[in-house]
């Protein structure tokens, strides 16, 4: 006869075999790693909005410089004087109508204003197209233009007997990606 040995639970010395986790373990584990992943995704919110508005920085630098350059190479070559003749604002009127409604100063015969224009990708509008003509010629990537640019001018008429001749610099320039269309340009 054969003796064998049966174990019974009360034999393992007081432990018992673990097979799982229990439900208070779990629940431990999951709020973890819940805690984590809010602040992780917090992390990645912040790093991608710092990102639009590094980039949104950087291309309006780059506008406010191309605008500069396309100012100076219109000086140079005597075109500004037409260009701001032929500027037109929204409703049709030529930027000069305005310009000359202004009270002039005796003392040295000329007057300023502040002249802005703005590209929203997409639009039809008079001054979306005046700066889209202004500054195309500039860029090699067009991608600029998928986003909104303001352009702010501070333009001087100096008026002499025979007619005025006008002058212009670039005050600051503004770009954002918040009205991009989702589509390709």
């Amino acid at each position: 006869m054969r003796l064998s040995k049966v174990r019974t639970t009360a034999s393992f010395n007081g432990r018992r075999t673990r097979r799982g986790f229990t439900l208070v373990e779990l629940i431990v584990v999951l709020t973890i790693l819940a805690i984590l992943a809010a602040i992780g995704v917090g992390s990645v919110v912040s790093y991608i909005n710092r990102s639009k508005f590094d980039k949104n920085s950087q291309s309006a630098i780059t506008v406010y410089q191309t605008a500069q350059t396309a100012l100076s190479q219109k000086a140079s070559n005597g075109s500004i004087d037409m260009w701001i003749r032929t500027l037109k604002t929204n409703d049709g009127t030529t930027f000069i109508s305005r310009l000359n409604t202004l009270p002039l100063d005796e003392s040295n015969e000329s007057v300023n204003t502040t002249l802005s224009l703005t590209y929203n990708p997409g639009s039809d509008s008079i001054e979306s197209q005046e700066l889209y003509q202004f500054l195309s010629s500039y860029f090699y990537d067009m991608s600029v233009f998928q986003g909104t640019i303001t352009v702010e001018f501070d333009v001087s008429a100096t008026y002499t007997v025979d007619s005025p001749s006008y002058t212009a610099r670039v005050i600051s320039a503004f770009y954002s990606t918040e009205n991009a269309p989702t589509g390709d340009l």
